[in-house]
């Protein structure tokens, strides 16, 4: 493609606008998020699919009475005598066979890689808690960043995964009839051709956020400016020039 036929900047999303899409959309269950431009990495469609995840989670503990468990405190403590044991006996304790000193061991190491994995379990979005999530649809034109894009939400816990879909295509091509919430990081070209397509095609109320550029024409349609930095120690505050610009079709 010719560069003066460029639809979109050669530099990716930062990942801390996450936090502005965030602030700027409340996602429904029956939502549709799709990023036009996901990238090898679909650094946004897997960090707003984490970060719902991980809010329906919390939504859900708080729902459950909470119980304490003492499973891991009891593992602590058998694996402590079992150490004890191995590392020798005291006074008038008996003592154990090197057979059975190593059946001890392996045993405690079995109850602690158990107890770890259950932690692991709590502490990652459960089936119950990603049911009825949106769904996220990144759309990447190369080929080869598709198939990259793939393999990055493969290696997601697969309840998040399931919310997520990887589109190789032109995001002119794509269908987005049933968009919810479309972000882009475009150039004013490509936002131009974008904003027909979502006046053609896409249902209404839907909401186009566009990173660093107002969409041509569509001034009526501007219901926010927000601005976007990375708000970490030591990283400058690029606010007055980095904006997500939300619109949505009337």
């Amino acid at each position: 493609m010719q560069d003066e036929r460029r639809l979109a900047p050669r530099s990716a999303s930062p990942q801390y606008v996450v936090e502005a899409i965030r602030r700027a959309v409340t996602l429904q269950p029956n939502s549709v998020f799709y990023d036009l431009g996901c990238g090898a990495d679909a650094r946004i469609v897997i960090a707003m699919a984490q970060a719902v995840a991980s809010d329906a989670q919390q939504q859900l503990q708080q729902q459950q009475p909470s119980r304490p468990s003492n499973d891991h405190h009891s593992v602590q403590l058998q694996a402590a005598g079992t150490a004890a044991a191995v590392s020798g006996p005291e006074a008038g304790a008996p003592h154990l066979h090197p057979l059975q000193e190593t059946a001890a061991a392996a045993a405690a190491d079995n109850r602690l890689a158990a107890a770890a994995a259950a932690a692991a379990a709590a502490a990652a979005p459960s089936a119950e808690a990603t049911h009825g999530l949106p769904q996220f649809v990144g759309v990447e034109l190369d080929a080869a960043a598709a198939a990259q894009a793939c393999a990055a939400v493969a290696a997601l816990p697969a309840e998040v995964a399931a919310c997520i879909s990887i589109v190789e295509g032109d995001l002119l091509q794509v269908p987005l009839r049933d968009a919810t919430v479309v972000y882009a990081y475009l150039l004013p070209q490509g936002l131009s051709l974008l904003a027909s397509k979502l006046s053609a095609e896409a249902p209404h109320g839907c909401t186009l956020l566009s990173y660093m550029f107002i969409v041509p024409g569509w001034e009526q349609h501007l219901q926010a400016t927000l601005p976007v930095t990375s708000g970490l120690p030591g990283r400058p505050d690029v606010s007055g020039v980095s904006k997500l610009y939300m619109y949505r079709q009337n």
